[in-house]
């Protein structure tokens, strides 16, 4: 998973950025600071097939839905 948040501030509004890069195992690949730049994180694509295999979440899908 990645999840991706602004940082810095805009009007009244403050973003803490702290961006992250998580395993499918859960585990914290790269946190950011709350600085502006430019962050590179590996992913092991053969550890993404082998939990998606393993835990088959898109079974659930309901493409009738939409």
């Amino acid at each position: 998973m990645i999840a991706v948040n602004r940082t810095g501030t805009s009007r009244d509004t403050a973003f803490p950025g702290h961006s992250m890069v998580i395993d499918p195992l859960g585990r914290i690949l790269l946190e950011t600071n709350d600085d502006e730049d430019i962050y590179y994180a590996e992913i092991d694509l053969q550890l993404v097939d082998e939990v998606r295999q393993q835990i088959p979440v898109m079974t659930d899908q309901r493409l009738d839905l939409y």
